[in-house]
């Protein structure tokens, strides 16, 4: 395709240029570095923290020896990692007992050592300084915290429980020196627990406060009860609020879960632990809650994931399951104010699975999503998956909500986020577990059956800022202009063209300017539109590593000049095609909804297509002239 450059558009361009919206486009961070720690079993990730040197601290679940300075206490143990900036282990410390210690996470604490929180059914020993609690042995699963210093000391240890299964899930320092715990409990009263389960035999949200002093100060229970119905309540998360208070999130249902939908639950409390209201948050589907920050004007962010069936105008599968993240922002009242939903596309049995892990504002005013995902490119997802099992996925917004970069990393097998966070300078940190080989992203083999892997987002790079792109109909040509302010690393624009928003074709390659800070313009003429449908063009702007993003779409339509015409539609047997000089036809086409191509016609096109055995749904038959231009209609294909 030639850059065609006239004086009526010239003059066309320059009176574009008088008003535009600009947008700055960031492309895709890149990794700075990424390392892998573990051993000859599993080790899994849960949690990761930036520490005031710039470093990083990291918790999680061992079962065997490896990248470990000390041996373990008993079938899984708590694995802490402390990171230097640039990825190396500065040091690491093994906590545990005889037993299992499961879902373990850490927060910083004031003093800058860590406070690490874990659910344990242990007894006595080296580490732990009190016995389990559970009256049986299966029910001996308690809360269990244990206090850190800077360097990795154990300064005190505090285990917590009923006489029945309690699994912690959440602890924050609080402003008095004291700690809160959220976490799920089946216990009746007994031991530090003092309030019944609000529907015995089933998991109530139990919240307790620590003084200082680790005595407990108080202990409520949280959930929904309803006449003739069991509710299960998991997952809580608990986040300190700006009057000193807490909310408290988690996810509930009927009994059972898989049977009925889940929703968001939310607990406003006050210092001393009085419920000062209680909401649900529902969406279509099942909804589960992950993630809680509180944000500068008091609202609060909540991250988890949306599952719905999706079906198409016939009725038929689009999405058999459908997962996707799942934004919420409420007032500090709990009410509603907006909702975002973050997908991908669907794989071949007709899924798309992304798995949240967390989401929160940034500090350029948007928001930073990451989890897992094991679906293709489609929909919020501009990359294909790594071939493995599951990939980690990151979301950027802007402040209004818009996709601002997304990135797919992984390697052939499994690679799951378990916990990410932004950091100091601009880029992200992220904690996973991995059991790929070298491959994708991924430069070193694991070494057991599942490792901790660490990556590190570079900063954003410097955008390209896009001030105006617009397409105008010239004759029978499109004319497509645009224009930055700055551009930084930028190498090319690629210009592609779509007729159904789903599938794009590249018709030209731009070269950037390179690096500037002053306004640059650009042209193009698409000389053969497709006729008969909207075309929609868009610029995909490529960075010198590889990285990209997209621009807004622009559409124009063309009226076709040869007149196509195909019958009977709907069709169900045979669908015939008519067409002046047909023997301009170079070749006919029928894509389905997605785009795929379904048939195309030899060398030789026939005007009559058998369809009897193709799905019921909606089709395009796409004629391509000897010239290059092509014309497309819409089709029914059904029984």
């Amino acid at each position: 395709m030639n850059r065609i450059l006239l004086p009526q558009h010239i003059f066309k361009f320059l009176l574009a240029l008088l008003v535009f919206v600009q947008a700055s486009v960031f492309a895709q961070p890149k990794i700075e570095w990424e390392k892998i720690y573990g051993g000859t079993g599993g080790d899994v990730p849960n949690s990761i923290k930036q520490t005031a040197d710039g470093g990083f601290i990291i918790s999680g679940t061992t079962t065997l020896s490896g990248d470990k300075n000390q041996v373990g206490y008993g079938s899984s143990d708590i694995w802490i990692i402390k990171l230097a900036a640039d990825g190396s282990k500065q040091w690491d410390k093994i906590l545990g007992g005889e037993g299992t210690e499961q879902n373990t996470f850490i927060e910083l604490t004031p003093d800058g050592g860590y406070i690490v929180g874990t659910s344990s059914n242990s007894g006595v020993g080296p580490i732990k300084s009190e016995p389990a609690y559970g009256i049986y042995p299966e029910d001996k699963l308690d809360y269990w915290i244990i206090k850190l210093s800077a360097s990795g000391a154990v300064e005190w240890d505090k285990t917590i429980g009923g006489p029945d299964i309690d699994l912690l899930t959440s602890v924050k320092p609080t402003k008095d020196g004291g700690y809160i715990l959220a976490g799920s409990s089946e216990s009746e009263i007994g031991n530090n627990k003092t309030k019944a389960p609000l529907d015995k035999g089933y998991t109530d949200h139990w919240i307790v406060k620590l003084s200082a002093s680790r005595t407990v100060q108080w202990d409520v229970v949280l959930g929904r009860r309803q006449d003739g119905m069991h509710y299960r309540n998991e997952g809580a998360i608990v986040e300190l609020t700006s009057d000193g208070g807490y909310l408290i999130g988690g996810s509930q249902g009927p009994n059972p879960l898989y049977e009925y939908v889940e929703d968001f639950y939310l607990a406003r409390l006050s210092q001393n632990g009085a419920v000062q209201w209680e909401k649900t948050i529902a969406g279509a589907g099942d909804n589960i809650l992950k993630s809680i920050q509180q944000l500068n004007d008091g609202s609060f962010l909540l991250g988890g994931e949306a599952i719905t069936t999706t079906l198409d105008d016939q009725g038929e599968y689009i999405c058999a399951s459908c997962q996707d993240f799942w934004i919420v922002r409420i007032d500090a009242q709990g009410n509603k104010l907006w909702d975002k939903t973050i997908g991908s596309g669907y794989d071949a049995q007709g899924y798309n699975l992304n798995f949240l892990t967390s989401a929160v504002k940034t500090s350029d005013g948007g928001y930073l999503l990451g989890g897992s995902s094991r679906s293709s490119a489609g929909r919020d997802k501009s990359e294909p998956s790594r071939g493995g099992r599951r990939d980690v996925w990151v979301v950027k917004l802007d402040s209004n909500r818009t996709k601002v970069w997304d990135r797919t990393i992984g390697g052939s097998q499994t690679d799951r986020l378990q916990s990410l966070a932004p950091t100091k300078d601009g880029g992200v940190i992220l904690a996973s577990f991995s059991d790929s080989p070298v491959s994708g992203e991924k430069s070193e083999n694991s070494r057991g059956y599942e490792d901790y892997w660490i990556v590190k987002l570079a900063p954003e790079p410097l955008p390209v800022t896009l001030t105006s792109f617009t397409a105008q109909k010239e004759n029978t040509t499109a004319l497509l202009t645009w224009s930055t302010s700055s551009e930084t690393r930028n190498d090319r624009f690629e210009v592609q063209r779509s007729f159904n928003g789903k599938t794009w074709d590249l018709i030209a390659t731009v070269k950037s300017n390179g690096d500037v800070n002053k306004p640059a313009n650009y042209m193009l003429v698409d000389n053969k539109p497709v006729h008969g449908v909207d075309n929609l063009y868009r610029l995909k702007m490529i960075d010198i590593d590889g990285s990209f993003t997209y621009s807004k779409i622009q559409s124009l339509h063309f009226d076709s000049d040869v007149a196509l015409n195909i019958f009977p539609n709907p069709a169900s047997d045979v669908l015939n095609i008519e067409m002046a000089d047909w023997h301009k036809v170079k070749t006919v086409e029928l894509l389905n909804s997605r785009s795929d191509i379904v048939y195309i016609s030899g060398k030789k096109p026939v005007q009559s297509v058998f369809v009897k055995d193709f799905s019921t749904g909606i089709y395009f038959v796409r004629v391509t002239l000897a010239d290059g231009s092509s014309s497309v209609k819409k089709v029914l294909i059904g029984k």
